[in-house]
């Protein structure tokens, strides 16, 4: 296989690359040990030759130096080779120029199980021809020049690291140190660990806050004010204005809260006042019992025959459609209303209701507490027929042409 390591100056591509190598070299060793069932401790001994190109004072036992990196192919078997810096190995031609022998004997590498570590600073930097052969890029980004990388990984080949992290394998890597001793190394001397600006800036706020609270405080406290020192509340009767001590609360006075208790929020009703507030809590919800349509003019009555301050345009379309009422507004007060007037027809001659000359098959619904009389019509009357029916004086309102309500026309007459 070729393996791309890829990354800036001093990021650290040698270290890992070396570090890598050598696992993957050691790996492949302790796993012929097992297939000739040996012990393990003699990998050594089945250990695949290594060459290592452009790296000073390499120090690992059995590995040699690559004097000429162009003569790669030339190394036998099942050798591990690595090269730094291989851009100068293998730089990119100008297209349609002849590839080199070295260059093209990357395309059969594999003939002679060999496997190649690649060392450039850019995928861009080196042979397209190259290139598009390697197996596995890997790019080391350092981190603020600490001993701490992001190492990604793509397989095949990655034509821009730095635009495709997303889609690469991360993981962050320390600086393996042991490896130092392996080589001399650029990266153990000229790079030094440096706080990036964020981080002296957060560092800064740290210090700078709670110094800018304390001298705050510090301010506060100059100017005589003690936030801890709660002022005692039995000090307020005792403390002096202008030379004389306060007076403590006086109680109020009773007759002007009895006074204030009894008088209305609206005058000539007395139940308005404070005094009856919990007895006065609604228990009945007003709706348009009854909704008159005449000369341009619409009105609604509650079910108590008082006027509704109602739109014009909905009075209407009450009249015209009707209006279905979910809940039961009067469901006790109608139970009340039939008790009183069941008793009432008892209690007088029948011809009292027809004193009103009301047919006995109307619709007569029933006496209000006011004392209004409720007649509903199932066809429409002609003001004529309802002055016939009943007194004009009777009428609440004026004589209607036609009167219609909620599902039928209702006309409200005082008893």
């Amino acid at each position: 296989m070729i393996y791309l390591y890829t990354g800036v100056p001093g990021a650290g591509k040698t270290l890992f690359c070396l570090r890598d190598m050598y696992d993957f070299w050691k790996a492949d060793a302790v796993r012929k040990t097992k297939e000739a069932k040996v012990h393990e401790g003699e990998w050594a001994n089945y250990a695949r030759p290594v060459y290592v190109s452009r790296v000073k004072d390499l120090a690992v036992p059995g590995w040699k130096l690559l004097e000429n990196p162009a003569e790669w192919h030339k190394c036998e078997v099942g050798a591990i080779i690595m090269m730094d810096e291989c851009q100068e190995d293998f730089p990119p031609r100008p297209n349609g120029s002849n590839v080199p022998e070295h260059v093209a004997r990357i395309a059969d590498h594999r003939h002679k199980a060999q496997d190649l570590f690649l060392i450039t600073q850019h995928p861009s930097s080196i042979d397209n021809f190259v290139r598009r052969r390697v197996e596995q890029t890997n790019w080391v980004l350092r981190k603020f020049g600490s001993k701490l990388v992001v190492f990604y990984s793509w397989p095949g080949v990655c034509e821009a690291p730095e635009k495709s992290k997303g889609s690469g394998f991360k993981r962050e890597r320390l600086y393996p140190k042991e490896v130092f001793s392996w080589y001399k190394s650029a990266e153990a001397h000229t790079h030094q660990f440096k706080l990036p600006r964020e981080a002296w800036y957060f560092a800064a706020a740290l210090v700078a806050i709670p110094l800018a609270g304390f001298v705050l405080y510090q301010a506060v406290i100059g100017l005589g004010f003690k936030p801890d020192e709660k002022r005692p509340e039995g000090n307020l009767q005792t403390e002096k204005k202008d030379g004389k001590p306060l007076e403590p609360p006086r109680p109020p006075d009773p007759v002007k809260t009895y006074l204030t208790a009894y008088t209305p929020r609206l005058e000539g009703l007395p139940h308005t006042a404070p005094a009856y507030d919990q007895m006065t809590q609604p228990t009945r919800v007003p709706v348009p019992a009854a909704c008159v349509d005449i000369r341009k003019t619409c009105t609604c009555y509650t079910q108590d025959a008082t006027k509704l301050n109602m739109d014009q345009a909905l009075c209407r379309q009450i009249v015209a459609s009707g209006f279905f009422v979910q809940f039961n507004p009067e469901r006790e007060r109608r139970e009340q209303v039939a008790s009183g007037a069941s008793r009432a027809a008892e209690s007088r001659p029948q011809t009292d209701r027809s004193g009103y000359r009301f047919p006995e098959n109307d619709n007569y619904v029933g006496v209000t507490s006011n004392g209004a009389a409720v007649l509903t019509y199932d066809r429409p009357r002609s003001a004529a027929q309802v002055a016939q029916a009943a007194p004009s004086e009777n009428v609440a309102g004026p004589v209607v042409e036609q009167a219609q309500g909620i599902g039928r026309g209702r006309v409200i007459m005082s008893q």
